[in-house]
């Protein structure tokens, strides 16, 4: 008799859920952080500018590449997982930078930092 086998189904985007676990428990220290020091809270300014440190944080330990994720992937699936976490991280990066400084020209690459941000969020793309 053939043993029927079932493959379990990976995926490499639950990384996503990590991050945004994370960036909750961030925000909510930062809130407790407002609410103790007697400061307005719920600034989601600050929130679009700490999800992507998550998400920075995040990709740094797996750059590390942990034992418990080599052994589930490959090192190819770990490069689309970087990817994916890198396009997102630029667009929520762009949006922070949006929201704090209006039209960019008060950053301090001006208009050149908007460019090479959406350069190499095309190239990422491809």
């Amino acid at each position: 008799m053939d043993q029927v086998t079932t493959k379990q189904q990976k995926s490499i985007y639950h990384i996503f859920i990590w991050i945004a676990v994370l960036s909750l428990i961030m925000i909510g220290l930062l809130e407790w952080g407002y609410i103790a020091g007697g400061r307005a809270f719920g600034n989601y300014k600050v929130y679009t500018g700490l999800v992507p440190w998550c998400t920075w944080i995040v990709m740094t330990y797996l750059a590390t590449r942990p034992k418990w994720f080599t052994s589930r992937y490959n090192l190819g699936d770990m490069y689309k997982v970087h990817r994916a976490l890198g396009i997102a991280t630029v667009a929520v990066i762009a949006f922070h930078l949006y929201l704090y400084f209006g039209k960019a020209t008060k950053s301090i690459l001006g208009w050149w930092g908007g460019y090479v941000a959406l350069t190499s969020f095309s190239i990422a793309t491809i």
